[in-house]
């Protein structure tokens, strides 16, 4: 089994989606506020939202990581993307080799440095 980007196989479609985060944060601690921001009462009907071990990091500094949406994936998704709109995050998805943001933007993944997050933590 080897390494792909999450959103590109077309099982993924509808989910994987990307956030962007800020250089200076930890990833993990903007998908908790994300989450938290978006939370409604209506939305906690199962299934999860899982931070993935991928960092895109487009040409023109904005990093994106990807959340994969399992069980209830309309309402996991509209929970990450109201918190999103909530705080201010962009968010994308991959559409035919590109990372296809919400203000429309659509940014070639060749263009883009990737960066599996896993593969980079300290061990003790």
């Amino acid at each position: 089994m080897g390494i792909w980007i999450p959103g590109t196989k077309e099982d993924e479609e509808n989910r994987v989606i990307y956030f962007e985060f800020s250089k200076y944060s930890r990833r993990e601690r903007e998908f908790n506020k994300l989450i938290e921001a978006g939370w409604e009462p209506n939305l906690d009907a199962g299934g999860s939202a899982i931070l993935k071990d991928c960092i895109i990091k487009t040409p023109a500094g904005p990093a994106f990581t990807a959340v994969e949406f399992w069980g209830a994936l309309s309402l996991w998704r509209s929970r990450v993307t109201k918190g999103a709109r909530e705080l201010g995050v962009a968010t994308g998805e991959i559409r035919v080799g590109h990372l296809v943001l919400t203000d429309g933007r659509s940014i070639p993944l060749a263009d883009c440095e990737i960066d599996f997050a896993r593969f980079h933590k300290k061990r003790n």
